[in-house]
């Protein structure tokens, strides 16, 4: 992780590359395997629509804490069980209960049944993992689609969920069903994703540069990252 300075320039002293592969997928929510006993072998699993996967444009990948693997793609979610796919698509005959857009863009896990999943135009969806219900929950404000047209989801340590949009960072309150938009520091410039750190410091990414977040003010501070191009301080 990049640390700042004391001349508050970040140093990108360690460059990690995570390469991820689609090893043989164990989503059984029982009896998990511990890396200890069972080693990971080199085998891999081609899944794809002959499998049920709603499509092969795989856009989100994520295994939730009962190890059950979600996929985002160009068409729908879908939950994969290790043997079977259930899919969810909109519904016209179910507004309210189905995403407002197939095209998912991003995943993220929240309490301990909700998973959270926004979309290409149709904005910020919940998905009760134990019921399957999928709501709704879009950004009705000016500029609509740039805020509904949404790049990256994070849930904060304070259960808070964060999105990043073009039209800038929305704050979404799940206990109030409460949105609180901050327009990007840039303006015109999408907010492309959003993260907290272990100190609880809040990051914003845009495409012209790396901003710290303060929550309370709504104020970002534009941090200077050595060796790279762009607005610095």
């Amino acid at each position: 992780m990049p640390t700042l300075s004391p001349s508050g320039i970040v140093r990108p002293y360690w460059l990690i590359l995570f390469v991820f592969s689609l090893l043989r997928i164990q989503a059984q929510s029982q009896n998990p395997r511990t890396p200890e006993k069972y080693p990971i072998a080199n085998q891999f699993e081609h899944l794809s629509v002959e499998d049920g996967l709603s499509n092969d444009y795989v856009t989100a990948i994520l295994q939730d804490r009962d190890g059950f693997m979600w996929f985002g793609t160009g068409e729908g979610l879908n939950k994969y069980d290790g043997s079977t796919f259930t899919v969810f698509k909109p519904n016209p005959s179910q507004p309210t209960r189905s995403f407002q857009n197939g095209y998912i863009m991003g995943l993220c896990e929240g309490d301990s049944t909700r998973l959270w999943a926004i979309t290409r135009g149709g904005g910020l969806h919940e998905i009760n993992r134990k019921t399957g219900v999928v709501t709704p929950h879009p950004i009705r404000a000016d500029q609509a689609n740039r805020w509904n047209n949404q790049h990256s989801v994070f849930v904060d340590h304070q259960h808070i969920v964060w999105v990043s949009a073009y039209a800038g960072l929305a704050r979404y309150d799940p206990a109030r069903h409460h949105f609180t938009l901050y327009p990007p520091p840039v303006a015109d410039v999408p907010v492309i994703t959003a993260f907290e750190d272990r100190q609880h410091r809040f990051w914003v990414a845009t495409h012209r540069g790396l901003y710290l977040f303060d929550r309370s003010s709504g104020r970002f501070t534009l941090v200077a990252v050595e060796g790279l191009k762009g607005p610095q301080p």
